[in-house]
């Protein structure tokens, strides 16, 4: 009769130590996915701030600043620069490319759209940039200081959900002038990262 106790209890104690050791893989396994996650976003928004500094390259910050003062009208570089957004943004992922800067206030407008002038989602010149509730173009003002800025996940009517990433664009006394944002579906970045994530861990 005590041998049988002894050898239930035993069975318990084992018993209760798998239970345990699960739980602490699960848990341990759940925080290294997070933090494996987390690493990946992290190198996913610096490729996004990479690819729009490249693109950043060839774009004029002297001549974008005359853009501002003079407007679409009495000035040509708008034709080359939407020429070459629209290039960039048909070999890129990016939903959006576009250029974005201030006039005589602290609002920010649209420049430079890099869809093509028919599409229906195109953005004129001098379009005043909608901002989130309670933020008054956060990011963008961030994104002046800073020289880059990757947001979270965000949710427009128009639009849907998007991940935005700016990068300053400079003239020749490196001013910021002006920003060179992109727009990613969220659910096409989401869909990358976790998919990455999962394949790191499981090899």
């Amino acid at each position: 009769m005590i041998k049988f106790k002894r050898w239930s209890l035993v069975k318990k104690t084992v018993t209760f130590t798998t239970i345990i050791l699960l739980l602490y893989s699960l848990i341990l396994g759940a925080l290294t996915s997070i933090k494996t996650k987390d690493n990946i976003q992290k190198e996913f928004n610096k490729n996004i701030i990479n690819t729009l500094n490249v693109i950043t390259a060839n774009i004029d910050g002297d001549k974008l600043e005359e853009l501002i003062k003079q407007g679409r009208e009495n000035n040509d570089y708008y034709g080359e620069l939407h020429k070459y957004l629209k290039e960039a943004r048909e070999k890129s992922d990016f939903r959006f490319l576009y250029t974005i800067g201030k006039f005589d206030d602290d609002n920010f407008y649209y420049l430079v759209d890099g869809l093509d002038e028919n599409n229906d989602e195109f953005t004129e010149f001098g379009e005043q940039l909608e901002f989130l509730e309670g933020e008054y173009y956060k990011d963008e003002n961030k994104t002046l200081k800073s020289g880059s800025h990757v947001s979270n996940i965000e949710y427009y009517e128009e639009w849907g959900y998007l991940v935005t990433g700016n990068v300053a664009i400079y003239n020749s006394k490196n001013k910021p002038v002006a920003i060179l944002a992109a727009d990613l579906n969220a659910n096409d970045y989401n869909s990358t990262l976790n998919k990455t994530t999962y394949f790191i861990i499981t090899n």
